[in-house]
């Protein structure tokens, strides 16, 4: 009885952890940025699917595609992207507009039209 208690609990807590979280795709990490030496294969991810962009994690840049509300829907993109990128993954992230790095117009614009 007790652990089953313990097992409630746990999943209580995991899922009001994660229940504003949505999935994305990780693409790739990085450590500088130059936005003048973005790869071709970069610049198409971001222009071809929706929210993508690159985020400033904890010191890194992080390639990221999308915010989906299930694992399935970001699945059928992640087939697409790795072909470019093998190593892309899906993973709980939060799409948060403040630490986007690049497109720049999508800070821009979020900023300019809260106002």
């Amino acid at each position: 009885m007790k652990t089953l208690k313990i097992l409630f609990l746990f999943f209580i807590a995991y899922n009001s952890l994660f229940a504003d979280s949505k999935f994305c795709i990780q693409v790739k990490t990085a450590y500088n940025f130059d936005e003048k030496k973005i790869k071709p294969a970069v610049l198409r991810i971001i222009k071809h699917y929706d929210k993508a962009r690159i985020d400033k994690r904890n010191g890194k840049l992080v390639l990221r595609v999308g915010n989906y509300d299930k694992y399935s829907y970001a699945l059928k993109d992640l087939n697409t992207i790795q072909k470019m990128y093998g190593d892309a993954y899906i993973r709980r992230c939060d799409y948060i507009i403040s630490k986007i790095a690049y497109p720049k117009q999508i800070r821009e614009y979020s900023q300019t039209s809260v106002k």
